[in-house]
């Protein structure tokens, strides 16, 4: 059986046409952010110990870094080490051994973290940057920690909850670390 040139171009235009629409329809498409990065992972409150959405105590710094991008590093110890998210207000602590999150810091102007932007975000109990410490005792029951100190003249209390703490400076809330285990 012989086939037509003309047959034979008709199909090749067809497969061509074709081809062509399903490249434009997928180069339309709306890319799909990784899961956690959305107005969902931004949302998501601070849980005592557990985290922050998608970051949170046992996370890859793998999984992390698809969820919130790379960050800065700061700091290693033999243990731990330290990545920096300035932007967000955001330090997290990865154990060496298997680079899984150990602990996890959101900052509010600390004395020392100046470089950090404010978190934008509260704990799932309704504590915000705006709370007191009688709103945190309020929220949390009795501190199974409680320090206290003045730095350079400016007088700090840390308490600390199961699986939370937080920090006041001149009676302001500077921190909220969700500490590991």
């Amino acid at each position: 059986m012989k086939r037509s040139p003309l047959l034979a171009f008709i199909f090749l235009w067809i497969a061509s046409i074709t081809c062509t629409i399903i490249i434009f329809a997928v180069s339309f498409q709306k890319p799909t952010a990784p899961t956690g990065s959305s107005q969902e992972q931004i949302d998501a409150p601070i849980v005592a110990g557990y985290g922050w959405g998608a970051v949170h105590l046992g996370a890859t710094k793998e999984e992390v870094e698809a969820i919130i991008g790379s960050g800065d590093f700061f700091a290693q110890y033999s243990d731990i080490y330290f990545v920096d998210y300035p932007s967000m207000g955001l330090q997290i602590s990865f154990q060496t051994s298997d680079d899984k999150i150990n602990a996890i810091f959101f900052y509010n102007h600390q004395q020392g973290s100046e470089r950090f932007a404010t978190f934008q975000g509260e704990t799932s109990t309704g504590i915000s940057w705006n709370s007191s410490l009688k709103e945190v005792l309020s929220a949390y029951g009795s501190p199974i920690l409680n320090y206290q100190g003045v730095n350079e003249g400016i007088p700090w209390v840390r308490v600390g909850f199961d699986g939370i703490d937080f920090r006041f400076e001149n009676n302001k809330m500077v921190r909220i670390s969700v500490p590991g285990r």
